[in-house]
């Protein structure tokens, strides 16, 4: 959630941010040789996202922001940012320009047409957002060989746009970031692998449920909402997680 404010605000001169939504280390590391081959320098840096790992909550807290609240009805919960909740590229390009003269958001689909005149326009912007989604995607219903298709398509997506960002339209950063990662395991869990949740619970997913209780429960850890995110009008919710991948 200080994406934003440590590595973006100080930069006085033209940049591009491109959000790939779960591009885990392990693809970014991959992607690092990928640019290699066009002699473009770059640098890997691990970042730990804020909890829970759900996109709603994570990609938002990318973008400049004073203020992360927990928004939501008794079963499903939402984040808003400074009182709106960002939930398009629309609303979040309405959201930086709030923020900073000559910002946009745009998707990555919408760049990668590659249309000259289109682009040029596009990069004259000061920062440059640009949201990604093509492991995300495919993650959420898709098999094991659906789901590596996927980060080795984000990567050639990737490594091709940038090299074409840097010649063609002077943007001499480009910064490559994500809301979270993934877990990964190719083979099916039965169902005594899971765990069953009965405590109440404000949302619950398969990687975690938020609750307003601090009671122990076997097999799961708990964190107070307000430690692990940026979220702070949630001082009596916890972002409960199992201890290993079940």
């Amino acid at each position: 959630q200080n994406f934003y404010e440590e590595k973006i605000k100080p930069i006085q001169k033209k940049v591009a941010v491109i959000v790939s939504d779960a591009l885990r280390y392990e693809v970014a590391q991959e992607l690092i040789g990928e640019l290699a081959k066009s002699r473009h320098i770059a640098t890997l840096k691990p970042a730990l996202a804020m909890l829970p790992t759900e996109t709603k909550y994570c990609k938002p807290s990318l973008l400049p922001h004073h203020e992360l609240s927990l928004y939501g009805t008794s079963n499903e919960q939402n984040m808003s940012v400074d009182k709106r909740i960002l939930d398009s590229t629309k609303k979040r390009n309405e959201h930086m320009q709030g923020y900073r003269d000559g910002a946009i958001c745009v998707t990555f689909e919408e760049v990668a047409e590659y249309n000259r005149e289109k682009n040029r326009e596009i990069f004259k912007h000061s920062l440059v957002y640009i949201f990604h989604d093509s492991i995300d995607k495919v993650s959420h219903d898709g098999n094991a060989k659906q789901i590596t298709q996927s980060c080795r398509d984000a990567i050639n997506d990737i490594a091709t746009m940038i090299p074409k960002i840097h010649a063609s339209y002077n943007v001499t950063e480009v910064y490559i970031t994500s809301d979270h990662g993934f877990l990964f395991n190719d083979i099916e869990f039965a169902d005594k692998d899971k765990h069953k949740i009965d405590e109440d619970n404000l949302e619950k997913c398969s990687r975690y449920y938020l609750t307003n209780s601090d009671a122990p429960v076997s097999g799961v850890v708990k964190f107070a909402l307000n430690e692990v995110s940026g979220i702070q009008n949630a001082g009596n919710v916890f972002v409960a997680v199992p201890e290993g991948t079940n």
